[in-house]
């Protein structure tokens, strides 16, 4: 499924006369962990009527810009997070 279109077609809060705009990040899809080392996560939307993305997973949140060339980028990050072929790791910035 594309998420810029999933995206597109969710209903807004508003139209500002140039298309759909939310007061808050909706939840456009959910991805589940496909194997053992996989991680769950959802991807949100907020139109202002440009679409910004949002990846939550756990306690990382990564937003990003619009488009759809971002979409497809954070749909993909979704999708290997959820078979384990990437993952997040806390750096604290000190050596060692």
């Amino acid at each position: 499924m594309n998420l810029y279109a999933a995206a597109t077609r969710l209903p807004g809060d508003y139209d500002d006369g140039f298309g759909a705009c939310d007061h808050d990040w909706k939840v456009v899809r959910r991805v589940e962990p496909q194997s053992f080392r996989g991680v769950a996560s959802s991807v949100s939307v907020r139109r202002l009527p440009a679409c910004f993305f949002r990846l939550t997973c756990g306690d990382i949140v990564v937003t990003t810009g619009s488009g759809e060339g971002v979409a497809n980028l954070i749909e993909r990050l979704a999708r290997l997070l959820a078979v384990g072929a990437v993952g997040f790791r806390l750096i604290d910035g000190r050596d060692g």
